[in-house]
């Protein structure tokens, strides 16, 4: 009997990240000579298009698995679909990747009985008595084939034997081995549609073609119209360009506007003289975006252009006292008497709290999208069954190497006692040991010279047996790592820089399963700061570590523990404090 499909069983994920524009090229590179029947229409910009989801320019990402046959393949996402896959034996589209573009089966299409759907879904292999027309007299020994039920397509394989083998055995054995098929592991990672016919697509393909054609028409009779318009229209071009120089005027004025808006909002609601001094990037970043919808101000619609430009004039104004170190600007005192600040704001502005901000929108993205990606982590400590300890779970199918919870074991060791009638009549609290305990206790280090043990005991001298671990799943529960030992830790520290600049530092994302790249990306959009990878350990941990301008750490550490619910055991190099005691005697003196 051969192996069940490639994604039959559950697979593991080693890795998972978006694919940079070079590899984005090399990639629709190879697929055009793989399959140059499916990109030889339009030069190749139709079939393109379909197979990445209707958006030319959605991202790719590329996941690192290793199958339950312990072979190691990568799968290709666009648009939250698994599209291709490839184990060593090329680039092989899935079901979903068919469906968009049917050209991509390379005319190696085997057709088989519409009932057999469910016969393939429990990891059988296509007989030669299900086909219902002959294998292509093209298909050789081993070449990937499509498989295609009442003419729509369900699964990828290989061919098990040629045409003229099937004949010469008389219609028996093997026709085509299933590597992939709707049901399997891999369709449940994408929307876990069914996809349309053949005869559906291209009807489809035709419509959409239909009115493609329809809109060039449309588009075409409206930019006669235009500019048979425009002639008719230049008495009015100066009129025209007067107004629109007003109204970039009035734009001006209102960013000028809403950024002093900001900055009023900050120093009344935020800021205290206990803060200062306080750098001019972190007053920017830290206070004035927030009031900004947690998004950075655009400076470039202002008047002012630069942010210096604009504490500049409010130095000028009175209202800012600033110091300017090889540099570096910061503000070291505030005019609290300055009559900006004695008035009411208007418009009165609401402050957003980044980490709040950024767990609703990673809450939001994770029940929005199917694929695998970015999501809140859980870190389970898990145990994994030795050779001396394989023996008490393998009648639940757990061998040396299986990873069980301590819920698991516990719940499999109350139910190994009881089959057995190990539980004391007169003493429910204790289990009587059998030879297979009474060798796993005396395996544990510490000899157990009683007959019985209470379950608690019991649970703990099984355990001690057993290999302790940990486990990452992802927001979808899918399982990231799997590993023996301590769990890792995340290391953080700020680091000091030439002239008085510092850097946050953050080790060991990557044994998290965390895109390291992806983090930094995150934080740079959160605190408008330089954040980047350093490929170099400089904190003391391993891998990639991810450089963060400023001391950020208070931050990082509310966004892996909030956003990413990395336990706060796993992170180490910052306590965050508690509330700080108010000093009547240094006030701002505001009434």
């Amino acid at each position: 009997p051969t192996m069940p499909g490639l994604f039959h069983k559950p697979f593991r994920v080693k890795s998972h990240a978006k694919l940079k524009s070079t590899e984005r090229r090399q990639l629709l590179d190879e697929l055009r000579r793989c399959y140059p029947d499916a990109f030889a229409i339009s030069g190749g910009d139709e079939a393109e298009i379909r197979l990445l989801g209707g958006n030319r320019k959605c991202d790719l990402f590329k996941s690192k698995i290793v199958a339950h046959t312990d072979q190691t393949g990568f799968v290709y996402f666009a648009a939250g679909q698994p599209i291709l896959y490839n184990f060593s034996e090329g680039l092989r589209p899935t079901v979903y990747a068919l469906w968009r573009a049917p050209l991509m089966s390379n005319g190696a299409c085997v057709d088989a009985a519409s009932g057999l759907l469910s016969v393939l879904q429990n990891g059988a292999d296509l007989m030669a008595p299900g086909l219902v027309a002959p294998m292509p007299d093209s298909l050789a020994r081993g070449a990937p084939c499509c498989l295609r039920l009442a003419g729509q397509f369900v699964a990828v394989g290989r061919a098990a034997a040629t045409a003229a083998e099937l004949a010469k055995s008389g219609g028996r054995g093997r026709a085509v081995l299933v590597d992939h098929v709707i049901g399997d592991q891999l369709w449940l990672r994408g929307d876990q549609s069914v996809g349309p016919t053949t005869a559906d697509a291209a009807v489809a393909a035709a419509a959409v073609e239909e009115e493609a054609e329809v809109k060039v028409a449309q588009l075409s009779e409206e930019m006669g119209a235009a500019s048979v318009d425009s002639s008719c229209n230049k008495p009015n071009e100066q009129f025209d360009e007067d107004s629109g120089e007003s109204d970039a005027e009035a734009a001006v004025e209102s960013a000028d506007r809403h950024l002093l808006n900001c900055l009023l909002h900050s120093l009344l609601q935020k800021i205290h003289d206990k803060d200062l001094p306080i750098l001019c990037s972190s007053l920017l970043a830290n206070y004035m975006s927030r009031y900004s919808s947690g998004s950075p101000l655009n400076l470039k619609a202002t008047s002012y252009k630069k942010f210096g430009a604009f504490v500049q004039a409010m130095k000028d104004e009175g209202l800012l006292e600033l110091n300017n170190d090889k540099g570096v600007m910061s503000v070291v005192s505030i005019n609290w008497r300055h009559p900006l600040l004695q008035g009411e704001l208007q418009p009165s502005l609401t402050y957003v709290d980044p980490a709040a901000a950024s767990a609703s929108t990673a809450a939001a993205g994770a029940a929005s999208s199917g694929a695998a990606g970015e999501g809140p982590l859980t870190i389970e400590d898990v145990l994994f069954v030795t050779a001396s300890s394989g023996e008490l779970f393998k009648r639940w199918g757990h061998c040396k190497g299986s990873c069980l919870t301590g819920k698991q074991v516990r719940q499999l060791i109350t139910e190994y006692a009881k089959a057995e009638g190990l539980q004391m009549a007169g003493r429910p609290g204790e289990v009587t040991l059998d030879a297979l305990l009474s060798r796993l206790a005396s395996q544990c280090g510490r000899p157990v010279l009683e007959d019985s043990l209470p379950w608690e005991r019991l649970f703990q001298v099984c355990s001690a047996c057993m290999t302790p671990g940990y486990r990452v799943l992802d927001c979808h529960g899918a399982v990231l790592l799997e590993r023996r030992g301590a769990a890792p830790r995340v290391l953080m520290r700020v680091e000091s820089r030439a002239s008085n600049k510092c850097v946050s530092l953050l080790a060991g994302l990557p044994d998290f399963g965390v895109d390291a790249a992806q983090f930094a990306k995150r934080v740079q959009r959160a605190l408008s700061v330089s954040a980047g990878v350093q490929s170099a350990p400089t904190c003391g941990g391993s891998g990639e570590v991810v450089s963060v301008q400023g001391d950020q750490l208070a931050y990082l550490y509310r966004l892996l523990t909030e956003d990413y619910q990395i336990s706060k055991k796993y992170v180490t190099g910052f306590t965050p404090g508690g509330k700080k005691k108010k000093n009547k005697s240094n006030n701002k003196g505001k009434k």
